[in-house]
This record gives C-alpha cells, structure tokens and sequence, in this order.
C-alpha cells in the first residue's frame, strides 16, 4: 500500500516537520540507535498523542493519519515506523486496555512516552502465554520488536491456551 505525501495539504503542525526530522534523525541513522531526538520532537509538537494518532474513522481520520505517516517518513523511515508502531499501540490501548491501566498509560504518552506492538513470531516458536499457579508465564520468541532499545513501553501479543484474569499488563518488562 503506497500513500502520496502530496495529495492533501499537510497538517498545520507539520510544515517544516521533514527538514527537522532529517536533522535530528540523521545520526541515529549513522550509529543505528534509537532515534531518541527525532521521537522527542514528535511528542513536543503534539504527535504522539491519543487526539492525533487514533484516528476518527467516520469524519475522515485514517486519511489524515496516513498523510502524517508519510510526512515523517519522508524525513526519517524508521521514525515513521516507529510513530506508525505507536499509533497501534494507543488504539490497542484505547480499545481493549482496562482502567486504570489505559489512564495510567495514556497519562504516561501525554508525558511524551513512547509504545510500541510486539506482534510478530516466527512460524517454529511463537509466543504463548499461560495461566497456571496464580501466575503468568510466556515461552517462545518475537521476530521483530522495533524500538527495543528506546520504546518507554511495548504491548507484546500473545496466544493464550486458556483464559485466566485480565491478560492486560503494565508490568515492567524486567519484572517477572
């Protein structure tokens, strides 16, 4: 699926938005690191929050998110597929989260903190999660987990052999 940058008018808060993020961008892009300044940019113009990222789907929104997501691509592509990562991750977060964890973490991206999905498994070891003793416990992999080293927090998909309590988390990934 392809989307032209060019077809609408960008959004008032994005104008200079390519030029800066090449800037800032740039030597993430040299070294490989997370792009911690270009991300500090998106959230100090506003753009990573819920309002602008979890679009209204009856009043045109998923047009305006795609045209966002090109105009940050076009000025760093790995930032906009982490902006694109933490769009799912609000909508997923808006939609399914219980309270008080969905405020708590939206309370979180309104401070400039950065989500990411974790989605994808390899074909020979997905990741699974079971309920047993009280306890959650996850065995097998993810391919992919874009933003590893600089995401403040990732929902991470799981199958799941049987229901338990709430599967929904904001545990720390360093706690067990």
């Amino acid at each position: 699926m392809t989307f032209s940058a060019s077809a609408r008018r960008p959004d008032p808060a994005i104008p200079s938005l390519v030029d800066r993020l090449e800037r800032v961008a740039a030597p993430a892009d040299v070294d490989g690191s997370y792009p911690r300044a270009a991300m500090e940019l998106l959230a100090g113009e506003g753009l990573t929050r819920l309002e602008r990222l979890v679009p209204d789907r009856l009043h045109g929104g998923m047009g305006q998110l795609r045209r966002m997501l090109a105009h940050v691509g076009q000025g760093d592509a790995s930032v906009g597929r982490l902006l694109e990562g933490h769009a799912n991750a609000l909508e997923l977060l808006d939609r399914v989260a219980p309270e008080p964890l969905r405020t708590r973490a939206l309370d979180k991206v309104g401070r400039g903190a950065i989500y990411g999905v974790w989605g994808a498994d390899p074909p020979e070891n997905p990741l699974r999660v079971a309920f047993d003793g009280g306890r959650y416990h996850l065995s097998g992999a993810k391919m992919f987990c874009s933003g590893a080293d600089g995401l403040d927090a990732a929902l991470v998909l799981a199958a799941a052999d049987l229901l338990g309590p709430d599967r929904v988390s904001d545990r720390p990934h360093s706690q067990t």
